[in-house]
């Protein structure tokens, strides 16, 4: 793969093992708590580890409005050969148009009732950032749990942020209309 993108700050991966997933990291898209804690670390000058021993150091994407700029500010400083990126606020805003779009598809088609969302997670982020520029998408450990994104989380408080289940079913519509290859259907 060209590029592999990961979500949320490195050792997040602790349920995946290196033959399951691989090492290499392109870009980790990370939310403002987690780039917060990557970015603005001031004990230690360095970027967190990540193995990529045949590749560069991962670049970090950034998805919340909330200070972005600030986060994006501290990482090119502490951090300064390391890409940094902020997703747009239009194109937050075109990824939950069509988050509603896919929401309602999938309660047209009996798929509900959805739990109540109010934002996407990381991974929805990288994966429609990938869709808006990429030729072929395939995902890994996409479709295997319910608790996907919450890997550490026994039970989904009923007021998440989130909608892990939502997000689960709306990649498995992505994979059945073609757009995207989910390679670990479970």
């Amino acid at each position: 793969h060209e590029v592999v993108m990961r979500f949320g700050p490195p050792g997040d991966d602790s349920n995946f093992t290196p033959d399951s997933i691989g090492t290499k990291t392109t870009f980790r898209v990370l939310a403002h708590d987690d780039g917060a804690a990557v970015c603005c670390r001031v004990e230690d000058p360095n970027p967190p580890e990540e193995d990529n021993s045949r590749g560069p150091k991962p670049g970090y994407i950034f998805w919340h409005a909330g200070d972005q700029e600030g986060i994006m500010w501290y990482c090119r400083r502490s951090y300064p050969t390391t890409p940094t990126f902020g997703l747009s606020k239009t194109a937050i805003r075109r990824m939950v148009d069509h988050t509603r779009m896919l929401r309602q598809d999938l309660i047209q088609m009996g798929l509900g009732p959805l739990s109540d969302w109010r934002t996407l997670t990381s991974a929805a982020h990288g994966v429609f950032t990938l869709l808006s520029t990429c030729d072929s998408i395939s995902l890994y450990g996409f479709a295997q749990s319910s608790l996907l994104y919450l890997p550490s989380v026994e039970k989904v408080p009923s007021w998440s942020w989130n909608d892990q289940v939502g997000e689960q079913l709306m990649w498995r519509l992505l994979h059945a209309a073609g757009t995207l290859d989910i390679c670990s259907m479970g």
